[in-house]
């Protein structure tokens, strides 16, 4: 009897021992109820901002300056329609980028992704129809807000309507002075000019000019010298400098001068050359 009992515990032993073993496993098992994720990482190259889209609407209360990524914010809207929500950005704003993406896990939406997107795909069609329409409503009504500040009384400082007049007399006259002497060199008849202010609020002059080299220094149909080019174009710029009487002494000048030539149906521009700013004073005049 003593050996019949001692078989059966030492039979009992193991099984006991097997069961607690297989329920710590199981405890320690990870519980298919609790919330899983999956996430996507992608660089989409670098930034680059644009005319505002959805902002437009957010000018009317005071946000005035913002700009947008539209194409990398369409391509982020598409990734939000299937439930992708960025969580980070990992690099610089001007430089490529990583973002990352979270959603919730769906083991079926997951093996049936390549399907839901292709039926997706009429639906963010839509979606983006809708942006479109959107946008313009918006672009519409900013306009007629703008229109509306624009014609809305102000009080008018005579001396700054004054001040603009003889900025843009002066110019004119400069642009003219310059335009006419270019007339006169040998490059004129293959140039274009442009002259302006050199930003808003500046006085200093920007002179700009192209000229097509083609004819002169293309040779065999497909080759060029680039030290004659240049050697030309320093001399043009030696004899174009003078001084306009008009010019005040410390007003700052500046010419450049870009030359192209004209191969397999394109304007190839090969070379640029700046002098150095110069001041309406004795100096600037012709060498």
């Amino acid at each position: 009897m003593k050996k019949v009992l001692f078989t059966l515990v030492s039979l009992l032993i193991p099984l006991i021992g097997y069961s607690q073993i297989s329920s710590q496993s199981k405890s320690s098992t990870y519980q298919t109820n609790e919330v899983q994720w999956e996430y996507l990482v992608v660089s989409f190259g670098k930034t680059e901002f644009s005319t505002p889209e959805k902002m437009l609407a957010y000018k009317i209360v005071g946000v005035i300056d913002g700009t947008e990524s539209t194409t990398l914010q369409g391509k982020i809207d598409i990734l939000g329609r299937f439930g992708w929500e960025l969580i980070n950005t990992v690099g610089a704003i001007g430089g490529d980028q990583e973002l990352i993406f979270k959603r919730k896990y769906d083991r079926i939406r997951t093996a049936n992704e390549y399907g839901l997107i292709k039926s997706g795909k009429e639906v963010y069609i839509k979606d983006l129809q809708d942006i479109i329409e959107r946008s313009l409503r918006l672009e519409e009504e900013q306009k007629k807000y703008e229109e509306q500040i624009k014609n809305k009384p102000r009080l008018i400082n005579l001396d700054e309507v004054d001040a603009t007049k003889k900025r843009s007399e002066f110019l004119k006259s400069i642009s003219s002075a310059y335009t006419d002497a270019l007339s006169k060199t040998n490059i004129a008849s293959k140039s274009t000019i442009t002259v302006d202010y050199k930003g808003s609020y500046s006085s200093d002059i920007s002179i700009h000019i192209e000229v097509d080299l083609t004819d002169k220094f293309l040779t065999n149909g497909n080759s060029y010298r680039s030290s004659d080019v240049k050697k030309f174009l320093e001399e043009f710029l030696k004899s174009y400098r003078f001084r306009d009487n008009s010019m005040p002494k410390y007003n700052g000048i500046s010419i450049k001068v870009r030359g192209y030539m004209k191969f397999n149906g394109e304007s190839n521009y090969v070379i640029s050359i700046t002098n150095s700013q110069g001041y309406a004073g004795s100096d600037w005049m012709t060498y």
